[in-house]
């Protein structure tokens, strides 16, 4: 009787629907677990990969910041290449001068050499005809600038070639009034010293040409 009425009111078809969307909903829990599984999984993924992507964006910015400081480094390097090609064009120049400089100089010294042997020829043959050359000593005391005669003997030393010694400055400044004798050897400038002594009366005492004689024993002095 229970079965019919059950039958008649339709409890047993609801009954099955009901087990029928109880396991559905089963299904459904159990997809919506599943799916939660994989949406936290994703969301660790997207998690792990935003942080990737922030560490990529922190190297690229790092890299960034070396390739700009690369590019400068090769900038100045480049300058500084450049600067060098200059100066070693500057100097391959000048390395030119100075080879030309030296050859100069070489060929210049070959002529001094040259003259050298020329003046050593020269002084052999001299030699050989009058004897050694003596060396005029310098003068002990020597005519300062401050002197008032200094001008006479700067040009008369010019157009001798060398300086007068002491003995010969006290020859040519001797006060006249009296008679002066020089004994001398030969060579030791006495004709010099005579003709420079006749200048001096000249031009700084203003003496008369006319009133000095000059006698020698041969044309040649």
């Amino acid at each position: 009787m229970k079965n019919f009425v059950d039958r008649l009111t339709g409890k047993d078809k609801l009954l099955e629907e009901v087990t029928q969307l109880q396991t559905k909903l089963e299904l459904v829990n159990r997809e919506k677990s599943t799916v939660s599984s994989k949406l936290i999984k994703v969301t660790e993924e997207f998690s792990v990969a935003k942080r990737t992507i922030d560490k990529m964006q922190h190297l690229n910015s790092e890299l960034l910041l070396k390739l700009k400081s690369l590019e400068q480094s090769f900038i100045n390097k480049d300058m500084e290449r450049k600067k060098l090609q200059e100066e070693y064009s500057d100097l391959t120049d000048s390395y030119g001068e100075l080879s030309s400089q030296l050859i100069a100089t070489r060929n210049n010294t070959k002529a001094l050499q040259q003259k050298l042997l020329e003046i050593e020829r020269e002084h052999s043959l001299y030699k050989s005809r009058f004897g050694e050359i003596l060396e005029v000593p310098s003068s002990d005391n020597p005519v300062v600038k401050s002197d008032w005669d200094s001008s006479f003997f700067e040009i008369a030393e010019k157009i001798k070639g060398n300086p007068f010694n002491d003995n010969q400055v006290e020859a040519i400044r001797y006060n006249m009034e009296k008679h002066l004798q020089i004994i001398a050897g030969a060579g030791s400038g006495k004709t010099e010293t005579i003709c420079a002594k006749v200048a001096y009366l000249i031009q700084m005492k203003k003496a008369n040409p006319s009133r000095i004689c000059m006698m020698t024993f041969t044309r040649k002095a």
